[in-house]
């Protein structure tokens, strides 16, 4: 049985570390570009590039076949559901980049968030809540949270979020 969850992280590291290796490559390419030296210079400098890029072209077909991976689990969601995950997962957003552009509350996404969870977990069932910093079912009631040993939550802004960043 496959961890849905690893699955889906997986997706989002590579999504973030592709994007920032992405932004690092078009940086030096402007300083190649402004640098005032003589042409042997800029052919070494444009041979070092070309490297860097070979390196990230292959992070890039990694990044796919991750995102490839995590679709599938993520097809069985759609409307809200689907778009809070693919988001996140996918696209790399924050959840307050993903309640802005959907026009939510951050509130309303965790929610939308956890009831997509649950469906994963209910159709593949292997995700540990736990874990991953979300509300344990049993302490929904009390505000507490699995994080902080049947605690109050430590994040100020939600209750069902347990100050991990995740």
């Amino acid at each position: 049985m496959t961890d849905v969850m690893a699955v889906l992280e997986r997706a989002r590291h590579f999504e973030i570390e592709i994007s920032a290796q992405l932004e690092h490559i078009e940086r030096l390419h402007r300083i190649v570009a402004r640098a005032g030296h003589s042409h042997s210079y800029s052919m070494k400098m444009m041979e070092k590039l070309e490297k860097l890029e070979r390196e990230v072209n292959h992070q890039i077909d990694r990044t796919v076949d991750a995102k490839l991976e995590a679709l599938e689990y993520i097809s069985i969601l759609d409307g809200e559901e689907r778009g809070v995950i693919e988001s996140y997962f996918i696209l790399g957003k924050t959840w307050e980049q993903i309640a802005d552009k959907m026009y939510m509350s951050d509130r309303r996404v965790f929610l939308i968030r956890k009831k997509a969870l649950s469906k994963l977990n209910k159709h593949f069932g292997n995700i540990d809540r736990r874990q991953y910093g979300y509300w344990n079912e049993d302490t929904r009631a009390s505000g507490a949270c699995a994080d902080n040993a049947g605690g109050a939550c430590q994040e100020n802004r939600r209750n069902d979020f347990c100050g991990r960043q995740l």
